[in-house]
């Protein structure tokens, strides 16, 4: 026996629980602004960088990440906001390409360096970018995957009665 039934979209529309509200509502701005801080404390680290030496074009590389991250949040809390089922394909994605990017962007930066970096703070960096992304899916993941709201507003079902 399925532990979901199914409703018609009027149906669902209808139900107490369908919409984007408390914690959806919270994840919605939680995410866009994450990497909207991230991009600003970025471009004010240019600076720093200025006092060391002259920034060349691979700092600005850095920024790359946490601006895909903003469009990307934006994207996923407007599919959200329509209740529209592809947030949760796009949501998923997100949660396995940005560690990626995040990564391979400081990779790529660290090699593009003119003088060699600490293997030791390349290490704190990349493994910080991993636990980073690794809390944040533990935190949300299940959420989307579990939550009676989400079910109802955007997959149209709810739980099966016993």
């Amino acid at each position: 026996m399925s532990k979901w039934t199914t409703l018609e979209a009027s149906v669902a529309s209808n139900h107490h629980l369908y919409g984007i509200k408390g914690t959806a509502s919270f994840f919605k701005v939680f995410s866009v602004l994450i990497p909207f801080i991230g991009l600003i404390s970025g471009v004010g680290k240019l600076p720093d960088i200025m006092k060391i030496r002259e920034v060349l074009p691979i700092d600005y590389f850095l920024l790359m990440p946490y601006a895909i991250f903003f469009v990307w949040a934006g994207y996923n809390s407007n599919l959200l906001q329509k209740h529209d089922v592809t947030f949760l394909r796009s949501f998923f994605i997100s949660l396995a390409a940005c560690p990626i990017i995040s990564v391979s962007v400081q990779l790529i930066w660290i090699l593009n360096q003119p003088t060699p970096l600490n293997a030791e703070e390349i290490a704190i960096g990349a493994m910080g970018t991993i636990l980073a992304w690794t809390l944040w899916t533990l935190i949300w993941a299940p959420y989307f995957l579990y939550s009676k709201r989400i079910n109802v507003t955007l997959l149209h079902r709810v739980k099966a009665q016993a």
